[in-house]
């Protein structure tokens, strides 16, 4: 909820249940990062509907956010992007 990101991608997957067969898949990632909390979550769309595939917490043990590591998970095309105050 109330991401500071959204960006949208598209990549080709195998089909799991016959590698022979590809499928387009549309994902949209949520990015999350503030002083208290980095979180990356991304959903995938197929044939099947919209899936959570995956969410990274990248807080540290010692509670700091890894920007690093949520810049290496970015991707896609930036739809959204909360405005600076």
């Amino acid at each position: 909820m109330d991401p500071d990101e959204i960006r949208i991608g598209v990549v080709r997957k195998k089909d799991p249940t016959d590698p022979a067969v590809q499928e387009l898949i549309v994902d949209r990632r949520y990015i999350r990062a503030d002083k208290e909390t980095g979180l990356l979550i991304v959903f995938e769309i197929g044939e099947r509907g919209w899936e959570a595939v995956t969410a990274y917490n990248t807080t540290s043990r010692a509670g700091r956010v890894d920007l690093r590591t949520l810049d290496r998970r970015r991707g896609g095309k930036l739809i959204y992007q909360r405005p600076k105050k």
